[in-house]
C-alpha cells in the first residue's frame, strides 16, 4: 500500500539519493518528488504559498514562518548537520593577525532574505 503521492521538494545530494531513485520508500505515502532550484525558492515558495505537501526548510526560514502565524509543522530531520559557512578562510600573511576580523559570527542578521 503506497498511499496519497504528496508532492515532495528536497534537493538531490548523496544523502537522500536511495529516497529519490526509489530504493527506498516511504510506507504510508508515495514521494513525487519536485526539482526546484534553487533550493531557496522552495522555501520562499512554500512560506508564501503553501505550495508542497512536503518540503525541506532552512531552521531559519521555518522559525520566521512560525513568527509570522504559518501554519507549519516541522519534523526533525536534518539533511546535514553542519554550519554553512565551515569554509570560511584567511590568508594568515594578510595582516589579519591577531587583531578583531571586522565581519560578525553567528550573530542575529540584520536583514531578513525570506519576506513572507
Amino acid at each position: 500500500m503506497a498511499g496519497p503521492k504528496l508532492i515532495t521538494v528536497t534537493r538531490t545530494q548523496g544523502n537522500n539519493q536511495a529516497l529519490k531513485d526509489g530504493t527506498v520508500k516511504p510506507k504510508t505515502f508515495e514521494p513525487d518528488f519536485l526539482e526546484v532550484d534553487p533550493i531557496i525558492a522552495a522555501f520562499r515558495r512554500m512560506v508564501r504559498g503553501n505550495e508542497f505537501d512536503i518540503c525541506e526548510m532552512a531552521i531559519t526560514t521555518y522559525l520566521c514562518a512560525k513568527a509570522a502565524g504559518k501554519p507549519f509543522t516541522a519534523i526533525p530531520v536534518f539533511l546535514t548537520r553542519n554550519f554553512h559557512h565551515w569554509a570560511i578562510f584567511h590568508n594568515v600573511n594578510a595582516g589579519i593577525g591577531t587583531y578583531r576580523i571586522p565581519f560578525r559570527w553567528n550573530c542575529r542578521p540584520e536583514l531578513t532574505l525570506i519576506t513572507i
